[in-house]
Formats: C-alpha cells, structure tokens, sequence
C-alpha cells in the first residue's frame, strides 16, 4: 500500500511559540462594570434608542413649546369652530352697516296662474362676510313671493332659508355662516299654484368678520373696516373653537407627568415594602403579603370611583388612585428578588459587621435589585399612560376644561363622523408614546439582564 503521507515535507511545519506568563495571564475582554455592560446593549439596540429619541423629542415639546405659543389651550374662538390646519385667517373688522332693502310696489296678485319666469339680476349686494350676505334680485310679474336656499353643495337647492313676500326683491342672511365653507344661493319665483322658476346659483363664500374688541386681540392697531390676520392654528381648532395643538401639547405634558409621578411613587413604596418582607421572612413577611394579595385584588375603577366622590376629579385624584392599585403587585415582584438576594454570603457578612437594618437594605440589597426596579418602572410609565388615557376618555380621569390625551382623544371621537382628524391626531399620538414606552422598557429589560449578553 503506498504511504500517503510521503509526500509530507518537513518545510511545512513550524514551531509553536510559547506564550508568556503574562499573555496567558491578560484579559481579552476588556473590563466593564454591569452598569457600563448594560449601557452598552442598550445603545446597540437600535429599536429601543429610536423609541427613547422619540420620547426625549416628545417630552421637550410637550414641556417647552407651550409656553412660547402666543396662546392658551383654554382660549375659544367661537367664530373659527372645528378650522382645518392654518397659518391664520384674514378678517375684517365689523363696521355699522346700514342695510336698505329693495323693495317693490306691486301687490300679489292670486288670479295670476302662469308659471312665473325665473328671478334675473340675481347678485351679492356689498362685501359678503360671516356677519351678513345681502341678496337681491330683480322683480317678476306673475310671481306670488320669492323663496331662498342655500346649500353647501354645487347644483342642489339645499335648505330654504325663508319665504320673502311678492313686495321684497332682497334678503340678508345671517344664519351660520362661516368663513371656510363655501355656499350656494338659489332664489325662485312661484306663483298661487306653487309653480315656481328658479335663478341662476350664486356661489359665496364670506370673508370673516370680527368685533372691535376680539379684532384688538390679533391687532392692537385694529380699526373698523381693516383687515387683519388671526393666529395660526396649525392643526386646526376643535368644537369650541380652542387650538388643538396647544390642547394635545398640554395634554402630552399631563399625561406624562401622570406616567411618570404615579410609577416613581407606588415603585418607591412596593421597593420598600418588599425589600422589609422578603428580609425579615417569616410571620412578618406572610402578614404582609396577604394583605399586599388583598390590595391587588381591589378593581382599579372602584378606587378610583371612591376617591372621586371623596375629592373630587383631578390629576391628583388619579396618581392616588394608581399608586394605591398598583404598589402592591411591585412589592411582590421585589420580595421575590430579595429572598434570592438575602441568604448570599455578602448580606450575612454585613450582618456579622453590625450594619443596621436600613443600612443593609438600601447599600447592599436594593443595589443589587435595581435593575429589576428599573424594568418595572419603564414598564409602568405606559401602563400608567394608557390607564390616563383610558379613564379620561370615559369621563372618570382628568376633569374639563383640563386637556389630557384621553379626553382629546374623547372630544375628537365626538365628532369622529365630520372631522375624522380631530380624533386620528390624538390617537396616533398616545399609541406612538405608548409604543415607544413599550419598545424602550423592553430594550432596558434586555439590556439589564446577564443573560442577553451577546445576543444584540
């Protein structure tokens, strides 16, 4: 059998190089504390960073660009209710007009059975504005009266607006009128038999027209019958005429207060609270557990009932009731954790060493929990938003004229039918903030655990 392995030189080997004492005793990882490991994982989760840059953007807009609109969420404008996304309307200032209707001499006459011809000379009389638009038209022999409509539709008659007598060849319309729609005039001539003819279609659409007083608001220099320019609206007003982003901006900055101040507070309490059970064990430690399995047995909405016919409506109604629901389920997570914790051989040495108690709990057991503390808190804060939201949009969270994200959303659901965007931009704001809520606590939980090391 032929040997295989002649064809193997002796050139083709080479010798190993024995490693020193002190590159076989180098780490080769370099050395990082848990804190600075978790950092790490965490900005290398590009899902969790995105979501955390949209909550920083989200809670500097919520906080500082209130106060350097030239508005209040409270202002109404009556005049410029459910206004789509503007940079402003020009108006002008009301003046005293005097209007001289036309008239006519010609009595009615019912013997007359002809169909009357249709209105001529149909036309606006002066400016058209939200205050008033005077119609006139010229007289038709054989007609018994006039009728006018309005509609807000191009080639229908819409709405009557009145019948005028045989002796009137004008009408002035005040009903309603706003600045952005546009409206469509009709006015036809009938006769005894209500047969009728009717004029040509007149489209208008009035200018918006201002008092003194609400005109001095915009301009101080206003003067009657000058035009001026009102504030921006630039995502349009809601029902009562009251800007909707200065609205959602106050309402962002008061559900995150919420979502923050409620978590920080039942975390504090539950991280105490269960730090005491799981360290003295025992008699102490079932006590207070069954009574923290009966607070979590209480419904959330009967809390927070009792403590509103108690004291009333509000933010501060709600974070009570929140931290009163929800200590109990964080104490529990955390006497787990220091059960674990408590019978390691560093706790026991401190013992020995005479620590006192709220020494040992807060230097050396709560360290070493704090990043399940931190996972519970950032998994709150949404929880708690979405509970804010909730409870307001059915009326048993933050109180009118107050704005939260619950009660925007409500009031846009309200009129959901009309003007769809006055709900969807709330909407797409509270799920995005939850979302990113979400996407962070989980990116944090990843980041906090030994486990997930090299898995991102």
């Amino acid at each position: 059998m032929e040997n295989v392995h002649s064809n193997i030189s002796p050139d083709l080997f080479v010798p190993v190089k024995k490693a020193g004492n002190d590159a076989l005793q180098s780490i080769q990882r370099p050395t990082v504390t848990y804190w600075q490991d978790a950092r790490g994982r965490l900005f290398k989760n590009k899902i969790a960073m995105c979501a955390g840059i949209f909550i920083v953007l989200v809670t500097l807009a919520a906080f500082f660009i209130p106060p350097v609109l030239d508005y209040d969420y409270e202002v109404q404008e009556v005049w410029n209710k459910h206004a789509l996304p503007n940079a402003g309307l020009v108006a002008v200032v009301s003046v005293n007009e005097t209007y001289t209707p036309k008239t006519t001499t010609r009595k009615q006459d019912s013997a007359l059975t002809d169909v009357p011809n249709a209105p001529a000379g149909f036309k606006i009389v002066g400016v058209p504005t939200t205050k008033q638009i005077v119609l006139e038209w010229d007289e038709v022999p054989g007609a018994d009266g006039y009728r006018i409509y309005r509609s807000i539709t191009d080639g229908t008659l819409g709405v009557p607006l009145a019948d005028v007598p045989v002796t009137s060849l004008s009408f002035r319309d005040s009903a309603g009128l706003e600045a952005k729609e546009e409206y469509f005039y009709v006015v036809t001539a009938f006769n005894s038999m209500g047969d009728s003819s009717s004029s040509s279609t007149i489209k208008v659409q009035p200018k918006l027209v201002l008092g003194l007083e609400d005109a001095k608001k915009f301009d101080p220099s206003a003067e009657p019958g000058k035009e001026i320019k009102t504030r921006p609206h630039f995502l349009g007003t809601d029902y009562l005429g009251r800007d909707t982003l200065a609205r959602l901006l106050v309402g962002t900055r008061i559900s995150l207060s919420i979502g923050f101040i409620a978590p920080f507070i039942f975390v504090f309490i539950g991280i105490v609270y269960g730090c005491v059970s799981g360290y003295f064990g025992g008699m102490i430690d079932n006590i207070m557990m069954r009574f923290a399995d009966i607070i979590v047995t209480i419904p959330n909405l009967l809390v927070l009932i009792m403590l509103q016919v108690a004291m009333g409506s509000g933010p501060v109604t709600l974070v009570i009731a929140l931290v009163i629901a929800d200590w109990a389920a964080v104490s529990q997570q955390v006497r787990g954790e220091i059960l674990r914790i408590r019978e390691m051989e560093f706790v026991h040495a401190a013992e020995l060493l005479g620590t006192s108690f709220w020494k040992l709990i807060f230097r050396h057991l709560l360290p070493n929990v704090m990043g399940t503390v931190l996972v519970l808190f950032s998994i709150a804060i949404p929880r708690v938003i979405f509970a804010e939201a909730f409870l307001s949009f059915i009326g048993l969270g933050i109180a009118p004229p107050l704005p939260s994200l619950g009660s925007v959303t409500r009031e846009g659901a309200a009129v959901m039918s009309t003007y769809p965007v006055q709900l969807l931009i709330p909407a797409l704001l509270l799920s995005m903030t939850v979302l990113a809520f979400n996407l962070f606590g989980d990116g944090m939980r990843d980041a906090l655990d030994p486990k997930q090391r090299g898995t991102r």
